[in-house]
């Protein structure tokens, strides 16, 4: 069985290097718009918006950013992205809170760093405006993103001091929150995990929302108004990215990789393949180049 990491819903992979878990990532559209859909990672993501507008989602709650925002996604917050516009353009840094921890425990680290740490305290949502806040944020990521770009002699020191001087500006204007994971995202984590290891097998509403402790009457409701679409699109669509690896990496047939899949019939997962593609499984199979 080909195993799959792009429907995982946590990123587990290593960020820039093992001695410098730090890493930038330069977002722009080119072609179809900037999509990042439903994940959590263990780091904290800082968002700078330069270009366009970014509809963002977090743990249920929406914003769009637009250029000289800045955003910010606590470690283990379940968030998606979309592009709003053709031109947009962000810089989002993604590094360990850990990582900016002192070999020594002293008092700033134990009245800042540790609270982030064990989701006593939190960033806030986003940054917008012209305050002295957000300019100070907002140059501070400028500087980051620089440092990164031109790699310095010292810029690893650079980027922690960077990071670490936005902490305390935040800290200064009070504008750190109570945060600690919320039962909901625990509740859509456990859904798209459910997903995740039963998608081959037949899913209904009423066995999903039993698994992970919910009414079936609210869940319907519930996971719409968390990922922004009904659970029948995103599972469809689950399966759909599922497919993709075995048309890609083996020469099963569409029937086998269909009922592999967990599609009814091969018909649906033809139909619904198109639907989401613009493409036949098979014209996406001769596209790519792959088993024929």
């Amino acid at each position: 069985m080909v195993q799959d990491t792009r429907g995982s819903l946590q990123e587990s992979w290593i960020r820039g290097s093992v001695d410098f878990p730090f890493q930038m990532y330069d977002m722009r559209t080119e072609g179809e718009l900037i999509t990042v859909p439903c994940h959590w990672h263990e780091e904290v993501e800082v968002v700078r918006m330069e270009a366009g507008g970014l509809a963002v989602r977090v743990d249920g709650a929406e914003a769009q950013l637009y250029p000289g925002d800045v955003a910010f996604v606590n470690a283990g917050q379940l968030h998606q992205m979309k592009a709003m516009t053709r031109d947009t353009r962000y810089h989002a840094y993604v590094f360990p809170l850990k990582a900016l921890l002192f070999e020594q425990e002293d008092l700033a680290q134990l009245k800042l760093l540790r609270p982030l740490l064990e989701h006593r305290l939190g960033f806030p949502p986003v940054l917008s405006g012209g305050s002295v806040r957000t300019e100070e944020i907002r140059r501070r990521m400028d500087d980051i993103i620089a440092w990164d770009q031109s790699r310095p002699v010292g810029y690893e020191i650079l980027i922690k001091a960077g990071l670490l001087e936005m902490i305390c500006i935040l800290a200064g204007q009070n504008c750190l929150v109570e945060y600690h994971t919320r039962r909901e995202s625990d509740v859509c984590k456990d859904i798209l995990l459910y997903v995740r290891e039963h998608y081959r097998e037949k899913i209904a509403v009423p066995e999903v929302a039993r698994a992970v402790g919910i009414s079936e009457n609210y869940f319907s409701s519930f996971f719409s108004r968390h990922l922004n679409k009904n659970f029948v699109d995103y599972l469809t669509e689950y399966r759909i990215s599922q497919s993709l690896v075995l048309l890609e990496a083996t020469n099963h047939s569409v029937t086998d990789i269909a009922l592999e899949c967990g599609f009814s019939t091969p018909s649906y997962f033809i139909q619904s393949f198109k639907k989401l593609k613009k493409m036949t499984p098979l014209q996406y199979r001769l596209k790519g180049g792959h088993y024929r």
